[in-house]
């Protein structure tokens, strides 16, 4: 199965100073990403409560958040 994603987020941060000994960087400006999964490339039932899968993606960062080289976006 291919599925196709686009992924977004945007944020802002109230209080810095609660997140001790945690580097937070703030989204303040949009972050987009969009990519293509390839799913259930391989489906085993797992003791018959249901499945498990295997399969891969790869996703690429566009617009602001994105880097200079391809490369560095995947």
């Amino acid at each position: 199965m291919l599925t196709v994603h686009l992924n977004s987020g945007i944020g802002q941060l109230q209080s810095r100073e609660s997140h001790l000994f945690v580097p937070i960087r703030v989204m303040d400006k949009p972050f987009f990403e969009s990519g293509l999964e390839i799913n259930r490339i391989l489906k085993f039932n797992y003791m018959n409560l249901g499945y498990a899968g295997f399969g891969v993606g790869v996703f690429t960062r566009i617009g602001y958040h994105a880097h200079d080289t391809v490369k560095e976006n995947l």
